[in-house]
């Protein structure tokens, strides 16, 4: 074959352009489905803390025999099977007036479970404020740079504040 008839030559042409092309498209897909997943998960969290401040605001979890294991199995149960309820922390915590509450700055092990949250759920006509959190590990290298650039856990968190019913 002379050299001006391979010049002209397009075969091949589009392997080469997926060999260029491919890898990258693959990543971004990849990255967008995980990120995807992450805001799939941020809404989780948003709605247990919904489900989880209702019982408490209700009393129902109170006036259980063992609130902090009535609260845990309530939880549990608005949780998917996509996240494992173990690894949401809640810092429950109550208060006389909104003005006062306030969070103390929480405190993550090495995978990103929290170690000073507490469970004071409150009683009736108290003011009640919940912060969940649950740690998330990105796969791919372009998310995880950027969202995790110290290699610890993106923690994903939620509040809520309301009010107790009178019970």
């Amino acid at each position: 074959m002379s050299l001006k008839k391979l010049g002209r030559d397009s075969k091949g042409v589009s392997a080469i352009e997926f060999a260029l092309i491919g890898p990258l498209f693959i990543l971004f897909t990849i990255g967008i489905i995980e990120f995807g997943i992450y805001f799939l998960k941020r809404n989780m969290v948003s709605h247990i803390l919904y489900e989880a401040s209702r019982n408490i605001q209700t009393g129902e979890i109170q006036n259980s025999d063992n609130p902090q294991q009535t609260f845990l199995q309530e939880y549990c149960a608005d949780t998917p099977e996509f996240m494992r309820c173990e690894d949401i922390s809640f810092d429950v915590r109550s208060f006389d007036s909104i003005n006062e509450v306030t969070f103390p700055t929480p405190v993550f092990n090495d995978e990103g479970i929290a170690q000073n949250f507490v469970f004071q759920p409150g009683e009736g006509e108290q003011i009640t404020a919940i912060r969940a959190s649950i740690p998330h590990q990105f796969v791919t290298p372009l998310m995880r740079n950027y969202f995790q650039p110290s290699e610890d856990p993106a923690i994903i968190v939620g509040y809520s504040i309301a009010k107790n019913e009178p019970f």
